[in-house]
């Protein structure tokens, strides 16, 4: 109404004419109005920027891993907006919630290829990324679904160079509008600072449980070692020594003595478990422990091989901890005191080796029956006898003396012991001492698989020493 008339309106330019006057006239006043609405957001920005600083400082002076979940998964949404967030932690071959929502699936599996694809991107992307990478794994077009069902829209990883250790996933904000780049930025650098505290409580959390590991099995390996015969009682005419070397800190190897079940000398029961380690050195103690309680009441060596079978059978069958393939190899000794007479039986050992006075060695015969006790309900064991003549020399070993490796993964083996066997001292300490000599030179300081138990027996000549 203003311009009719004056043919102004009519003009083609007035539209632009008008609209630049609009402007002129109302730019004072749009900045008038921007300037509050900038120095807010500005404010925000600012406020949200030191709000993550501080988090990631926080985050790098803790080792509580509890304290990283609860920053991390309660303080970000509120940071940023967020309806929620939650962790996954890796647990093998899959990611496991510990914190979040529970409407979050609980579990992930198969996640590799995807974490790696997410690192590749610096360590934040959106979920609908996951559509690319679905075709090559299943597991991934499943987590896709699960996530986006829930409501998930972005997915970070916590890693460092060292490992994969799980993964953040994050909602879209409340307002419904995606996170900005500047956000994304201080999240991923929030994340790979999460990252490194998660790590070092983890490192820290596994040093602790090693620490913790490694005083109890000082303690076992001390009981084991006070299991062992500190002074072995021999009979008169006879000469016994022996060794039990674990292959670590516990072992499975043992020996002990005790009196000869019905009479009539000392016997000397050497054995060897199945396993290595806390189940091995708790079936070491419980068949050490079975075999002297047993010993009391037998009437004679094989009554105590059969109860003794039984008995570990039954605790085998019953037990959570030994696996149903653990058993204990054992062998039996028994010196007669007044003759040279030496009963012996087997149960899954090697045979001995007898060593005469004219330094040949041979090998003892194998009973019939020689299965290991626990690994089979029945019994039946045999017990065998020879003569040995003054000066004679018995060795009994476990497989753990032919089993040394040298460094190029050769066997020491049968032979080999044989050798050593016919040109060791005379006197049974003394054969001990050679023989793991040898060993130990053959193995060059490589670390034992096997436990390693040697017990020699001579038979004194009249008038010799013990």
């Amino acid at each position: 109404a203003l311009f009719r008339g004056t043919g102004v309106a009519d003009s083609p330019a007035f539209p632009v004419l008008f609209a630049l006057a609009i402007v002129l006239l109302f730019e004072p006043l749009r900045h008038r109005i921007q300037e509050p609405i900038n120095r807010f957001f500005f404010r925000e920005r600012a406020r949200l920027q030191r709000a993550m600083e501080e988090m990631g400082e926080a985050f790098s002076a803790q080792l509580d891993l509890t304290e990283v979940v609860r920053e991390l998964v309660e303080r970000l949404p509120g940071l940023l907006g967020l309806r929620f967030a939650a962790l996954y932690m890796a647990r093998g071959p899959e990611v496991e919630r510990v914190a979040g929502p529970s409407w979050l699936p609980e579990t992930l599996h198969g996640l590799e290829l995807f974490m790696d694809h997410v690192k590749r991107r610096g360590g934040l992307v959106p979920l609908e990324e996951l559509a690319s990478l679905e075709m090559l794994s299943p597991d991934v077009e499943n987590a896709d679904a699960h996530l986006r069902r829930a409501g998930v829209e972005y997915v970070g990883v916590l890693a460092t160079p060292r490992r994969s250790i799980g993964l953040v996933v994050l909602s879209g904000t409340a307002g419904q509008m995606g996170l900005e780049p500047d956000d994304l930025r201080l999240v991923r650098g929030l994340l790979q600072q999460a990252s490194i505290a998660l790590e070092t409580s983890l490192l820290l959390d596994e040093r602790t449980r090693q620490a913790e590991l490694e005083r109890e099995l000082a303690i076992a390996a001390t009981i084991q070692q006070s299991l062992l015969p500190a002074e072995l009682a021999t009979p008169a005419s006879w000469s016994v020594a022996a060794l039990c070397r674990p292959a670590r800190i516990v072992g499975g190897d043992f020996y002990t003595e005790f009196p000869a079940p019905g009479g009539g000398g000392q016997a000397l029961v050497y054995g060897d478990v199945s396993g290595k380690s806390i189940p091995g050195a708790l079936l070491m103690m419980a068949a050490h422990e079975v075999l002297h309680a047993l010993s009391i009441t037998s009437s004679g060596p094989a009554e105590l091989l059969d109860l003794a079978n039984r008995r570990l059978h039954a605790l085998r069958r019953s037990s959570t901890v030994l696996s149903r393939g653990s058993f204990v190899a054992i062998g039996y000794v028994e010196c007669s005191p007044d003759r040279g007479v030496l009963r012996y039986t087997l149960a899954g050992q090697p045979p001995p080796l007898i060593r005469h006075r004219n330094g040949t060695v041979e090998e003892l015969a194998l009973p019939a029956h020689r299965i290991p006790l626990g690994a089979l309900p029945g019994g039946g064991y045999e017990i065998l006898e020879i003569e040995m003549e003054p000066g004679d020399l018995l060795l009994a070993y476990s497989d753990g003396a032919t089993d040394a490796m040298s460094p190029e993964g050769e066997l020491f083996g049968e032979e080999r012991l044989k050798r050593a066997l016919a040109g060791a001292p005379r006197d049974a300490q003394g054969v001990i001492d050679e023989l793991m000599a040898v060993i130990d030179r053959f193995t060059a300081g490589r670390a034992p698989y096997d436990d390693i138990t040697l017990v020699a027996i001579v038979r004194c000549p009249e008038g010799g020493s013990r």
